[in-house]
């Protein structure tokens, strides 16, 4: 019986361990459901002491981008703090707004994001992303994604 039971958590654990590794190749950041809410007018400005979020891709110049797209952006903290990876927040500015943080964090390090294969529907995507760092300070950036037909 007990051979049986290790056996069958053994299991349970591989096929954990699969799924988390084919999650991190690819995941939908947006649904088609949620992009049919309506958008969230709600912006924020000042003056942000913590760590600064850069975003890599995609590139804003590129105009509308095919499905899924790379997601990269990259934390710096400052003053010798260090980012803090547990404040991680990426919100879908919609109506209401909805926290995207547990479709990010597979692909979430210290040094930022890398989600390669995002999939999001088309149309104009506003997200907000908030870091602390380990002084307390936040960074945030409003990232805009235009997905073409």
């Amino acid at each position: 019986m007990k051979a049986k039971v290790i056996s069958c958590v053994s299991i349970a654990f591989v096929c954990m361990v699969i799924g988390f590794a084919n999650q991190a190749a690819a995941g939908v950041l947006i649904t088609a459901e949620e992009a049919k809410l309506p958008t969230n007018a709600m912006s924020r400005r000042g003056v942000f002491l913590g760590p600064t979020i850069e975003i890599i891709s995609p590139r804003s110049d590129l105009g509308p981008l095919r499905s899924p797209i790379r997601l990269v952006l990259r934390f710096r903290s400052h003053g010798g703090a260090k980012v803090d990876l547990n404040t991680l927040s990426v919100t879908y500015l919609k109506k209401p707004t909805i926290d995207l943080s547990t479709r990010v964090a597979p692909f979430a390090t210290a040094e930022g994001i890398n989600m390669p294969d995002a999939e999001v529907p088309p149309g104009s995507h506003r997200l907000w992303v908030d870091i602390e760092d380990t002084n307390g300070e936040i960074g945030s950036v409003e990232l805009t994604l235009q997905i073409a037909e």
